[in-house]
């Protein structure tokens, strides 16, 4: 089946563009990076050097050795471990109550499922089918 020249041009525009957007997002965490592994000066340098550098592990070692970054880490995960084990201990119960009682609230709870029912309700009652 032989295809359309405008079909085979407008799929190569389109494949043309989607590897410009997706160059575009990547765009920033390429060049963060290859900051990284840059020294200060090409880091700070104008106009900015893109692939010709020397790569240097200055900025990890800074990190890993001045900034105790191992430290911070720690402090993170903890945090991170007890929120989520906090609120994994909240939203098992309520799950349960919601699952197993039918509370005052539970025609919001439920969502728009009641509310088309009393809907349709309301409506058949106006037409006197109910």
């Amino acid at each position: 089946m032989k295809r359309n020249w405008r079909s085979i041009t407008g799929s190569r525009l389109l494949d043309l563009l989607t590897v410009f957007v997706v160059f575009a997002f990547l765009f920033p965490y390429l060049f963060m990076v290859s900051s990284a592994f840059k020294s200060r000066l090409e880091t700070f340098a104008y106009p900015p050097v893109f692939l010709q550098f020397t790569p240097t592990l200055e900025h990890f070692d800074n990190i890993f050795n001045n900034m105790h970054i191992l430290f911070y880490m720690k402090n993170s995960t903890i945090i991170a471990v007890c929120s989520t084990l906090l609120t994994i201990l909240i939203a098992i119960p309520a799950t349960y109550a919601f699952a197993r009682f039918r509370l005052w609230f539970s025609l919001l709870a439920d969502g728009a499922g009641h509310l088309n029912r009393i809907r349709a309700f309301l409506h058949r009652a106006r037409a006197g089918l109910v």
